[in-house]
């Protein structure tokens, strides 16, 4: 969902914080080096730590939102968006690997299918959700609600599979 709100959301969030439309070009030009950078440097590195490197992904994403909820200067926007380059990079090849591992060649087709729709279903959702929230609570609130939530997934990973977020 948190991808989605980035890409559809997000400029107007940043438009509504008087950022300009180079600044705010300038901010999808740090994601896209966020994630060139992390997908470059960190991945294979990272993605052997499955579960935790999750937890770390969806961690980070929450700071991105509550940074992007509590201040909205330029730097802000720079850190949260940064943030969420590094997140959704680690993000999609973990979470491919936990579908994709232990899967028998047979299901691996139906498996993928189930994860790409529910990809998909979080892409449309969350601008979807994240609009209206703007539009009744205000330009913000989508971005605490997304850290809030972020925090109790977080805490549900480590509960759940008793994992420590420090690789």
């Amino acid at each position: 969902m948190t991808f989605g709100v980035v890409l559809a959301v997000y400029p107007a969030y940043m438009s509504d914080a008087s950022l300009t439309n180079q600044d705010i070009k300038l901010m999808f030009f740090v994601f896209g080096m966020s994630r060139f950078v992390t997908l470059l440097l960190l991945v294979t590195r990272i993605s052997k730590y499955g579960v935790p490197a999750l937890a770390l992904a969806v961690l980070t994403t929450a700071v991105g939102m509550i940074i992007s909820f509590s201040s909205r200067s330029i730097l802000s926007f720079a850190a949260s968006i940064a943030l969420f380059g590094l997140s959704t990079s680690i993000f999609y090849p973990i979470s491919f690997r936990l579908v994709t591992m232990n899967t028998p060649s047979g299901h691996l087709g139906s498996k993928l299918g189930v994860y790409n729709t529910l990809f998909g279903a979080g892409w449309m959702a969350g601008p979807i959700v994240a609009g209206f929230a703007s539009d009744v609570f205000g330009s913000g609130s989508p971005y605490l609600a997304f850290s809030i939530i972020g925090g109790m997934f977080v805490a549900a990973i480590i509960f759940r599979h008793k994992v420590l977020v420090c690789m």
